[in-house]
């Protein structure tokens, strides 16, 4: 009985090891993602960049460096050097493009939980011809409604 006892004893104990050393050492999936932002729905009034098509990026920021250059970009910048950012940071962004029509909603753009798990932020540039910063940070909410305006993207909050 005691031999049986030793095994059962020493087997826990190699379990729970295992378990620690799994955990430790990030085998285990992350279970809540970083950032909350679920759905984005962009909507564009009929006056919206002057009647012309707006291009807009969701650009989702998987490292601390990058953060601080994205965050300091206004949409000139952004769309400007969209493709050499591209090809630089393709490990360490995910960027959703969308074209919204002034009057028009765009289709409801869902960033799967892979997308958010290691996400440090989410940011949306707007490519108005005027040319103005038109950048906003939406990964604090769960659902951004996002309005293109005449000369500006406006967050909308329910």
């Amino acid at each position: 009985m005691v031999d049986s006892e030793k095994k059962i004893s020493t087997y826990s104990i190699a379990v729970l090891l295992l378990g620690m050393l799994l955990v430790s050492c990030s085998y285990v999936p992350k279970l809540l993602p970083d950032v909350n932002i679920e759905t984005i729905q962009i909507v564009a009034s009929s006056k919206a960049n002057q009647g012309f098509p707006v291009a807009v990026d969701v650009v989702v920021v998987n490292d601390e460096l990058l953060l601080k250059t994205v965050e300091g970009l206004s949409a000139k910048d952004w769309f400007s050097g969209r493709g050499q950012f591209l090809t630089d940071h393709s490990e360490t962004a995910v960027i959703v493009s969308r074209e919204v029509v002034p009057g028009k909603r765009a289709p409801i753009i869902e960033l799967a939980r892979s997308i958010r798990v290691d996400a440090k932020a989410v940011f949306i540039f707007a490519n108005y011809i005027d040319q103005s910063v038109n950048r906003l940070r939406i990964d604090s909410i769960e659902e951004a409604q996002v309005v293109l305006s005449a000369k500006t993207i406006e967050l909308v909050t329910k």
